[in-house]
């Protein structure tokens, strides 16, 4: 079974069609250029040289036993395969950005520093230092993501870049516990606030709240005040765990109070424990 002159195959490929009763060729090439020389010399078809080493017609016959260019079908195919004009858009980078928890309540401009891969005029990637003006809005929460619209890699062949995604994280802080919108803060209360019940006052970094404290409270109850987390829609609540702390006895006025307390209130902490 012949093969087309540009490739040499055993089986039927797009460039090499079947061609029914041939005799054997050796030399393929040879042989679709010594068939196409005399055609030439049968019909006066002109001739010119291609670069898949066979003779082919400068203007392709009509007729239905025709050999197809096999340059030409690899040409085309490579440019289905690479097109001239590549065009990419940029890849999106991606960082993490600390604030403080204040900032969530007011919002903030911060200014960030990124190491981001460049191309130098000679083709090599180096490491090169942006800074950004990045505006962080009012009610973010730790978590939260921040897109920067075109700040990522650049586009190929004109196409778009990138943009910056920035992941929201809080700062330790001395007092709160952002989760989510709402705020957790262990709230220390004296013995007979505990006992007898108090409003106290809770300052919050955006201003401060009053807290009723129900009579008989204990530690580790929790107390739930709406709408006092972090600013959002809807905003987050704050959720105070109260702590009695007792006051010590350092003093000979202290010790006295806390002696008469022994004696006169019948009081047992614990109740399922033998004496």
């Amino acid at each position: 079974m012949p093969s087309c002159a540009c490739r040499r195959s055993t089986r039927p490929t797009p460039c090499s069609p079947i061609l029914r009763n041939a005799p054997p060729m050796i030399n393929s090439g040879a042989a679709i250029s010594r068939a196409r020389i005399s055609a030439h010399r049968q019909t006066g078809t002109p001739v010119s040289s291609s670069p898949d080493k066979g003779i082919h017609p400068t203007k392709p016959p009509t007729s239905a036993t025709s050999l197809p260019n096999c340059s030409a079908a690899w040409a085309a195919r490579a440019r289905v395969l690479a097109p001239a004009g590549y065009r990419a858009q940029g890849q999106d980078h991606h960082a993490k950005v600390l604030l403080d928890l204040e900032d969530a309540f007011s919002g903030a401009t911060r200014q960030i520093a990124l190491r981001v891969p460049q191309m130098d005029p000679q083709g090599r990637v180096q490491l090169a230092t942006r800074t950004l003006n990045v505006k962080i809005p009012k009610g973010v929460r730790a978590g939260q993501v921040i897109r920067l619209a075109g700040q990522g890699a650049p586009g190929m062949g004109g196409s778009p870049a990138g943009d910056l995604l920035l992941e929201v994280q809080f700062k330790p802080h001395p007092r709160f516990r952002a989760d989510g919108r709402n705020l957790h803060l262990t709230l220390p209360i004296a013995p007979w606030e505990a006992a007898l019940g108090a409003i106290v006052a809770v300052d919050l970094p955006h201003g401060s709240v009053k807290v009723r404290i129900p009579g008989g409270a204990q530690s580790g109850r929790q107390l739930r005040v709406r709408g006092h987390g972090i600013p959002g829609q809807p905003p987050g609540d704050l959720l105070l765990d109260l702590q009695v702390v007792l006051p010590p006895a350092d003093t000979p006025k202290a010790r006295e109070l806390y002696e008469t307390m022994a004696r006169e209130l019948a009081f047992n902490p614990r109740p399922h424990e033998r004496a």
